[in-house]
């Protein structure tokens, strides 16, 4: 199976995780056999999560619109700072993290830098053949443009991302954008999620149109499924389409508990009669990703099977 196959993959189709890193190895290897000694060049998501490339971003200060912005060019660990503050005192109450996670520190900068934000935290080795990537760039300078990073993450990138000390960093990225929904993660063993304090604001705030911005493709050009798509697609709210890539990278990179318990907590908040406005690209996209992903558990499948029909049929069904 090719890359270019790879790309193609669609929610409702059987996902097999070895399947496709056999492909990416296979491609690999049969670089290698044909001779080629020009050195691979590491994809732009992944230089930055090991700490050799920065971002440029813009950054609005306090009390000024985006006509004032400033840019800003950070390495991994300063942007995880930026976007969510670290702790560093052991004695860190459960109170203080609370706070923490509930404040709106970080938010503005993770809005306003959005699309190529997810594209550098979120890398995948699926992409949509619809994508031009830029050739040519500089290795060295900092990334500023998703079209930099519109492409597929290679085997070698697949293998430096896997590495204990990067994963933490996605780990890391994957809660910045859950408190950006009002979320946080209750049990970081399993990924079972919970809203956060200020979750209600953060709900009325993510269904407002200001929330929006044009697609940087402008009309007429397929984005990525849904995932760079920020007018509004079928009634979704902009910013929640961006959970069909998260949900992709989670599988990808075998955080299928997650990925299994973020569908399952959505199902949950509509049970109660929040975010119903989803359950189509629910049922219709982010159900079938995880189920259909053969690394998933039959349990886990089953799991949320049961919770899907108990939130779309009455008892008496």
């Amino acid at each position: 199976m090719s890359s270019g196959e790879l790309q193609q993959s669609t929610p409702g189709a059987p996902q097999d995780l070895e399947e496709m890193l056999t492909a990416l190895r296979n491609e690999a290897e049969a670089g290698a056999s044909g001779g080629s000694t020009k050195p691979e060049r590491s994809h732009p998501a992944v230089a930055f999560y090991c700490g050799k490339r920065a971002v440029r971003l813009q950054v609005v200060p306090d009390g000024t619109d985006i006509s004032h912005s400033e840019d800003s060019t950070l390495y991994v660990i300063s942007l995880h700072q930026a976007l969510l503050p670290a702790h560093y005192n052991d004695s860190f109450s459960e109170e203080e993290h609370s706070l923490r996670l509930s404040s709106s520190e970080g938010l503005e900068l993770l809005r306003t830098n959005w699309e190529l934000l997810l594209w550098l935290l979120m890398p995948s080795v699926q992409i949509s053949a619809s994508c031009d990537p830029m050739d040519g760039a500089d290795d060295s300078s900092p990334i500023s443009s998703w079209r930099e990073l519109c492409c597929p993450l290679t085997w070698e990138d697949y293998k430096c991302l896997r590495r204990h000390g990067v994963m933490d960093r996605v780990h890391y990225s994957y809660v910045v954008f859950l408190r950006f929904y009002g979320w946080r993660l209750h049990n970081e063993e399993n990924g079972v999620l919970d809203r956060h304090r200020n979750w209600e604001a953060r709900y009325r705030l993510l269904v407002s149109p200001d929330q929006c911005c044009k697609c940087s493709l402008g009309g007429g050009v397929a984005c990525d499924e849904v995932v760079r798509r920020w007018t509004c697609d079928d009634g979704v709210p902009c910013p929640y389409t961006a959970l069909t890539r998260i949900l992709k990278v989670l599988l990808e990179l075998c955080f299928n508990r997650y990925a299994v318990n973020l569908v399952a907590f959505i199902i949950e908040e509509m049970s109660k009669g929040r975010l119903l406005f989803l359950q189509q690209i629910l049922e219709s996209v982010w159900f079938p990703i995880v189920v259909n992903s053969k690394q998933v558990a039959d349990a886990d499948r089953d799991y949320l099977s049961r919770k899907l029909h108990h939130l779309t049929h009455s008892d008496s069904d």
